[in-house]
């Protein structure tokens, strides 16, 4: 735009710099001939049919709501998972007592690592 012959004028300076923010970028934002896509309608969507364990957990959490009775717990659900998967396996269901945690088997406090193997040193 300048030749090195000619000093900018101020008033030059102002279209130089105009003219260089509109060559950077693509097309202004402010285009009136933007086509705009039509606004989109509502999607209706059907419920969705629960299969499986799914839809024995909400029977019996629609069974306990119509009886007044507490909704189910997460220990409760866990149980109607597992016990749906024996079944598919034709295996007999467990029981409560068969899902609480293990009570031992682990090292404690008297079980110490005796080391060895790599990581063990300085270096």
């Amino acid at each position: 735009l300048f030749s090195s012959s000619s000093v900018p004028t101020p008033g030059s300076l102002a279209v130089h710099c105009q003219v260089a923010r509109t060559m950077g970028r693509g097309r202004s934002s402010s285009s009136g001939s933007r086509s705009r896509s039509p606004p989109r309608k509502a999607v209706v969507r059907e419920k969705v049919e629960k299969v499986g364990v799914y839809k024995e957990i909400e029977d019996e959490e629609n069974r306990r709501k119509a009886c007044g009775e507490q909704p189910l717990g997460l220990a409760e659900k866990d149980s109607m998972f597992r016990n749906y998967a024996r079944k598919q396996q034709g295996l007999a269901p467990l029981q409560a007592k068969d899902m609480i945690g293990d009570k031992g088997g682990g090292k404690g406090k008297g079980g110490k690592d005796k080391g060895g193997g790599k990581g063990k040193g300085k270096w």
